[in-house]
């Protein structure tokens, strides 16, 4: 399995993490990825997603914010103005094992609560 991505310089660095540092990785992923980072949320993991975001504001959010871009794009991937993790697989469930292995992760100690539907009030009222 190739496990590296691009950083903010020209060189193709591993995906690793210092151990005990996995609860401060921040993703971005692109439209492409929404049910991963639904998955992602729910396992407790900081991720922002867009469904419709120009790659040029994707990797502007992921400098500001300190976030690790997730994407099926290659030509996104090979771009070297960001942290970037290509996952080539279409699976979610291969997604998710490619990433926890690059990364070393495990389910955030803290996982978020569940998600609540927005209830939207009635007409009238």
């Amino acid at each position: 399995m190739d496990c590296r991505h691009r950083g903010s310089t020209s060189q193709v660095m591993q995906c690793s993490i210092t151990p005990g540092k996995s609860d401060t990785l921040k993703f971005i992923a692109d439209c492409h990825l929404g049910k991963l980072a639904k998955y992602l949320r729910l396992m407790g993991f900081d991720t922002l997603f867009f469904s419709h975001i120009e790659d040029n504001e994707l990797i502007i959010i992921a400098n500001e914010q300190n976030r690790i871009i997730l994407t099926r794009d290659r030509d996104l991937s090979q771009r070297k103005n960001a942290p970037t993790l290509f996952l080539e697989s279409t699976d979610t469930k291969s997604q998710l094992k490619t990433l926890m292995d690059c990364y070393g992760l495990k389910e955030h100690p803290s996982p978020l609560q569940p998600l609540h539907r927005l209830q939207h009030p009635a007409a009238g009222h």
